[in-house]
């Protein structure tokens, strides 16, 4: 209490006299900075986890399709599923390779730019949830395909993607968009 009365010792100005109860004004607070430490942390722990769901949605896949429609076995879960989906099923390493790629050049560009830690976290945390969106999406991408005809295989269908689980992809895909364009916004329009 002896120290109350004492100016702040920290980067932002404090309004008021010596002996009144000085407030920190928000408006001198500047950018925002974290430690290089924690975004790296958060960078490795968000795609770690993700690495890890998305390679175990790839080997319940399979068992989901053949029991949804009532496959018998795993040749006609080929013949039947696009090969969008068998690709992400058969290659959920290549998920976890790029996530992996994503979260490097994440940490390099934060190592490399310290000042723009915020930014290079919120780019790096969207490019990752980016590459888990494209994995969801081929593994649905069954879901997505119109009718089938005798004379054309399915297709996709625009109409069934927006209409899939209430619109939850093309949602999903505008919020893991939105930050990036934000971050890269000139900083007047992005403060405003």
């Amino acid at each position: 209490v002896a120290g109350a009365n004492r100016r702040w010792r920290c980067q932002f100005r404090c309004r008021g006299s010596r002996r009144e109860s000085a407030v920190a004004q928000l408006s001198t607070l500047g950018c925002l900075i974290m430690p290089v430490r924690i975004a790296i942390s958060l960078l490795t722990a968000f795609a770690v986890t993700l690495s890890f769901v998305l390679m175990l949605i790839a080997w319940i896949v399979p068992p989901f399709y053949c029991s949804l429609y009532r496959i018998k076995s795993l040749g006609e879960f080929r013949d039947f599923v696009p090969y969008t989906t068998l690709f992400a099923a058969d290659h959920s390493w290549l998920i976890a390779l790029l996530l992996g790629a994503s979260w490097l050049v994440s940490v390099l560009i934060i190592r490399r730019f310290p000042d723009r830690t915020i930014h290079c976290l919120t780019v790096g945390l969207c490019v990752q949830a980016l590459v888990a969106w494209l994995a969801m999406f081929c593994f649905f991408s069954n879901e997505f395909l119109g009718p089938i005809s005798m004379h054309h295989d399915p297709a996709f269908d625009f109409g069934t993607f927006i209409a899939f689980g209430f619109g939850v992809f093309p949602i999903t895909f505008l919020l893991i968009i939105a930050p990036m364009i934000f971050t890269f916004l000139p900083s007047k329009i992005s403060r405003t």
